[in-house]
């Protein structure tokens, strides 16, 4: 994944596995973008997220937690070591 496929195809809102909602910003400098969470319970989370790609892996980050996405047919998959972590599906509109 390159950084104009993200900023064109990953930026929107998605869902995970465990009802929360997630909606991501186009990247506003080279490497962070913002996003805002929405758990399931109701929670509003606002934060920056960050991307990195390295060895043609793309890593996406917020905090000090940092995660291997794997682009799937619905939305992609946050892997850390060899669990798959959070599991997101685009929300269509």
């Amino acid at each position: 994944m390159t950084i104009y496929e993200w900023n064109t195809q990953y930026t929107t809102e998605f869902v995970n596995q465990f009802g929360d909602r997630l909606s991501i910003n186009p990247l506003h400098t080279t490497k962070e973008g913002s996003m805002i969470t929405t758990f399931k319970n109701g929670q509003v989370l606002g934060g920056t997220y960050f991307v990195r790609i390295e060895q043609g892996k793309f890593y996406l980050g917020w905090g000090d937690i940092e995660f291997l996405l794997i682009p799937s047919e619905k939305g992609f998959d946050l892997i850390s070591g060899e669990t798959v972590s959070y599991n997101f599906a685009r929300i269509l509109k």
